[in-house]
């Protein structure tokens, strides 16, 4: 993998997680350093990098907001330790850095005067300045303040006891935060009172997530998504065990809310594609009817990106791998110009499919090529007011997946002669059948809107269209069909999904002392149609020794099936959390209501390629 960043900006802002750190400096260097990893910060306020520094590596850092306000880091793009980062980060300032008996990082000002060299005492000193604020990230392990998995503590919402040994001595007064806007709003993950897990850019880089399919690996406990069998483009999602029967399905709704930017998907395909310049991931679990404009009965990911950074940068990536893999992803922030900041992200991404088909002139499995662009313009005319505007188009026109039989289920028609069970992964398939891409395009406008009326009171909006087409073109060669003289087999799964949807979503987000509160009004309008055929493509001979690939598939009459669906959505929500003045501010009190008025109807044009009166309405 090759990874080059370039970037003039001093002003390139990364939203991070603050959380818990440890106290007690002494000289780095005298402690044990931690592994070189990569960390990738462009040129932001000090108190941005030292922060994404703790979100990239896991380390904790302690700086104090005096000491590093109206200070700019120096840009930092290689493997190093912690440390070393952080003494790039501040180069070309007086601050130093310090680290304790537990690897924690502290940064502040040189050792005052009267006490050269004694580094432990003058980070005690700094940390009683001002109050220090404690940095810990929420990329890796990802944050998760409900559940524990692989190994991995949550976050613990109390203070550890060294944290409280080191406030009750007066050395840290600030707040330990991992941000994140679940509640419409940036506030310390600690004072959401909701489950809860962030991965961010960092922690996605490291882990190699480049779109929603490599969650698979786990990354986020109790989130489920894999591939939707035969359409490498659209994805099963569940989470706390609701999944859902078929989603591709267009009268069904998914059980997991997907959002980009507070913007609801409401079509499971084309969430294969890869992802772009992703800021951070968050995931939600259980109902969120009273945040979210769409409800779901599972949760909701919201996926939030980069904005525009009004500067000139360019972050990018390319990177080889085997079946003649390549990828390119770019990221360009161009200057502002009469104030408007522009962002441009492109992503190419091609692989030669892994289980090779024997029918000459047709795709392999698992065979992958996608691209896409996202383009975005943020105009801020007033430090109260900001619109962006945001377009983007994919498009993945990669093959199904092979069905191997491993074994067979009990009383199960026998395998024809000339197959096999397969309980090995294969490199080529058990028969060569016809097989080209299923294409997924997908494209859509959104727009974003903040109006700071008041101090601590803003309104948003969140405007949106977005279409969505994506075909189907599934052949397991084999898999479903026992074994009969002279029987075909090949069972081609055809579809294609065409759909375009409208959402409209308002917020009042508030917040005061003890207060915070969020009221919301949304409207969803959705129009889909889709068709299914499933035709054979091949023969077997009266001893299944042998077979024939059919001259055209061969089915009855086109469709199988077809159908239109139209949904639309009305609904106000609100969620407000209050902490009253005991138990030193540990209790918060949380209460919402949601109102939704759903109507959906929709036909079977077409049944076994014959028009059909049949209708439904609810």
């Amino acid at each position: 993998m090759i990874h080059e960043r370039k970037n003039d900006s001093r002003k390139l802002t990364f939203f991070v997680s603050i959380a818990l750190a440890l106290l007690g400096a002494g000289p780095v260097g005298a402690q044990a350093q931690s592994p070189a990893v990569i960390i990738d910060i462009p040129a932001m306020p000090m108190a941005s990098a030292l922060t994404e520094l703790a979100h990239e590596t896991g380390i904790n850092v302690l700086f104090s907001p005096d000491s590093v306000r109206g200070l700019q880091s120096t840009p930092v793009s290689a493997r190093l330790t912690p440390a070393d980062a952080a003494r790039r980060l501040i180069a070309g300032t007086q601050l130093v850095v310090l680290q304790d008996s537990a690897g924690a990082l502290i940064v502040r000002k040189p050792a005052v005067e009267g006490f050269p060299g004694d580094e432990a005492h003058a980070a005690s000193d700094a940390a009683d300045q001002a109050g220090a604020i404690p940095v810990v990230p929420a990329a890796a392990p990802p944050v998760n303040a409900d559940s524990q998995a692989g190994g991995q503590p949550p976050v613990d919402r109390q203070p550890a006891a060294s944290a409280a040994k080191a406030a009750s001595a007066g050395a840290v007064t600030g707040l330990e935060e991992v941000i994140v806007t679940a509640q419409k709003r940036e506030e310390n993950l600690q004072d959401t009172p909701i489950s809860i897990a962030v991965l961010g850019a960092g922690a996605l880089l490291n882990r190699g997530i480049t779109s929603l399919t490599d969650l698979v690996s786990g990354a986020v406990p109790s989130l489920h998504i894999v591939p939707f069998t035969g359409r490498s483009s659209a994805v099963t999602i569940g989470m706390r065990g609701i999944v859902p029967i078929d989603a591709t399905q267009i009268s069904r709704d998914p059980a997991v809310g997907i959002y980009v930017d507070g913007v609801y998907l409401g079509r499971v395909q084309g969430l294969g594609t890869e992802l772009l310049d992703i800021e951070r991931l968050e995931v939600l679990r259980g109902p969120q009817g009273t945040l979210f404009g769409r409800n779901a009965v599972g949760g909701a990911v919201n996926m939030i990106t980069k904005k525009p950074t009004g500067a000139l940068g360019l972050d990018l990536a390319a990177g080889v791998s085997n079946y003649d893999g390549r990828t390119v992803k770019g990221h360009v922030n161009l200057p502002e110009f009469a104030g408007i900041s522009l962002k441009i992200d492109g992503v190419w991404n091609e692989r030669n499919g892994w289980v090779d088909n024997p029918l000459a002139g047709q795709s392999d499995w698992f065979d992958i090529d996608r691209h896409g662009v996202r383009v975005a313009a943020l105009w801020e005319p007033a430090d109260n007011f900001s619109a962006q505007y945001s377009f983007d188009k994919s498009r993945d026109a990669s093959t199904s997946g092979y069905t191997q039989v491993p074994e067979l289920l009990p009383g199960a028609p026998p395998l024809a002669p000339i197959f096999s069970l397969e309980p090995e992964r294969v490199s080529r398939g058990r028969a060569g059948v016809p097989l080209e891409p299923s294409v997924g395009d997908v494209q859509g406008h959104d727009l974003h809107i903040t109006w700071d009326l008041l101090e601590g009171l803003s309104l948003r909006s969140i405007s949106a269209y977005r279409e969505m087409s994506q075909s189907q073109f599934d052949n397991a060669a084999g898999s479903f069909l026992g074994f009969r003289p002279n029987g075909f087999f090949g069972r081609y799964s055809l579809a294609d999904v065409r759909q375009h949807q409208f959402s409209e979503e308002l917020q009042l987000v508030g917040s005061s002392e003890r207060l915070n509160y969020v009221l919301g009004a949304f409207y969803f309008d959705e129009d889909a149609a889709d068709n299914a055929y499933a035709p054979v493509t091949a023969r077997f001979n009266a001893t299944g020794t042998a077979y024939t690939v059919l001259p055209a598939p061969l089915g009855g009459p086109f469709p199988d099936r077809a159908s239109v669906a139209h949904a639309k959505s009305r609904a106000l929500f609100g969620q407000a959390t209050w902490t009253p003045p005991v138990l030193g501010d540990r209790l918060h009190l949380t209460g919402g209501l949601r109102w939704t008025h759903d109507t959906k109807d929709g036909r079977l044009t077409a049944l076994r390629g014959a028009p059909t009166p049949l209708a439904f309405t609810f």
